[in-house]
């Protein structure tokens, strides 16, 4: 069975996009706070119906406000903060593999150092 679509509306500019989290092909916002993020998902068919959507899409094109729960906002932050972050990787290592390679590596240079260094003056 095939994932359902996600239907969201730009908090920016109104414009229809793929996912809550995807970056308008509009105007370019992606949402980047934890507050952008609750309202980008309230205004996903995740949370709200087409036609509901649509309204709020039109308020938006057209300048205007929209208001949202204060309740509901929070609640998603809590859940939008309290999810794991992704672990950052560079080279396909984490700073902490880098860390322990660096450290590795020099410990091994400085017991070559050491050791050259000690068979010479024997």
């Amino acid at each position: 069975m095939a994932a359902a679509t996600i239907h969201a509306i730009c908090l920016k500019c109104g414009a229809g996009k793929v996912g809550a989290m995807a970056q308008c092909a509009r105007c370019g916002f992606r949402p980047q706070a934890s507050d952008d993020k609750a309202r980008s998902i309230l205004l996903s068919d995740r949370c709200a119906k087409m036609p509901v959507l649509k309204k709020f899409a039109e308020k938006i094109s057209h300048g205007q406000q929209v208001k949202f729960d204060d309740a509901d906002v929070l609640k998603w932050i809590d859940t939008i903060d309290a999810m794991p972050k992704p672990i950052r990787k560079f080279g396909g290592l984490t700073v902490r593999n880098w860390t322990v390679l660096g450290i590795g590596l020099g410990a091994g240079a400085l017991f070559g150092f050491c050791y050259l260094s000690w068979t010479q003056l024997r």
